[in-house]
């Protein structure tokens, strides 16, 4: 059983109203509960609950805090923050309404749960998102876990999920799509540095599942896309 069918098969046993996908390598701060209970006792119709993020790296150290001071987002405002950068891209740190996430088909599968959480996240957030005004989550970077994980076997699965998220997006929320579209090309490219062209074409691009770009020259852009990364690549280097 992948990442996400497992996920789904938790959420089907959950009996409560709310739930955290938690896991064993990150922290919540001690008031983090009474944060969110003030918040959806503010707002209980929300279908999501973003505790504020900090990253740190694997001893413990921080990198980073997230930086907003608004409290509650519809989920076109939603979507906007999450791909401008403001936003850390994350699953644990949220608080689900479990009958929105049932409803909904629950966590969005994508390879390797690659953009599974930002795509589960915006489902979640149709009632509206709330905001914790304290860094309430920290999350754990490090070399091990997917994101850091950057070998050509896992790198092309990725590539794949930032083309079926952007055909998820398309579909679900087409209005959205360009305010996604730099972040996904950015985390595509991020990808692409460890792969052939052949990977490019054969793998990716020539896979029924995956909805074509609407681009009638979309070889084209891929021969494009895979030299110019290979350019930077030999640029950083030399």
């Amino acid at each position: 059983m992948g990442i996400v069918p497992h996920w789904n098969f938790l959420i089907q046993m959950c009996d409560t109203p709310y739930f955290v996908m938690a896991s064993d390598d990150d922290e919540w701060e001690p008031w983090f509960l009474s944060e969110v209970d003030d918040l959806l006792q503010k707002y209980p119709n929300v279908g999501l609950v973003h505790a504020k993020i900090s990253r740190i790296w694997k001893d413990g150290s921080l990198i980073h805090t997230e930086q907003y001071d608004y409290e509650l987002d519809s989920c076109s405002e939603y979507i906007s923050h999450l791909f401008s950068g403001t936003l850390i891209h994350c699953m644990q740190n949220n608080v689900f309404r479990t009958d929105i996430v049932k409803s909904a088909g629950g966590c969005v599968d994508m390879p390797v749960a690659w953009f599974s959480d930002d795509a589960t996240t915006i489902l979640a957030s149709s009632n509206g998102v709330a905001y914790t005004r304290r860094p309430s989550f920290r999350f754990r970077q490090s070399d091990i876990n997917t994101s850091g994980d950057e070998s050509r076997k896992l790198s092309k699965k990725k590539v794949m999920a930032c083309v079926a998220f952007k055909s998820w997006l398309a579909d679900r929320f087409p209005l959205e799509v360009a305010s996604a579209e730099k972040y996904i090309e950015a985390m595509a490219k991020h990808s692409y540095r460890t792969l052939s062209l052949w990977d490019f074409i054969t793998k990716f691009y020539l896979l029924k599942k995956i909805k074509a770009s609407g681009k009638s020259n979309l070889y084209w852009d891929v021969i494009k896309l895979w030299i110019g990364t290979k350019c930077i690549k030999h640029k950083r280097n030399g």
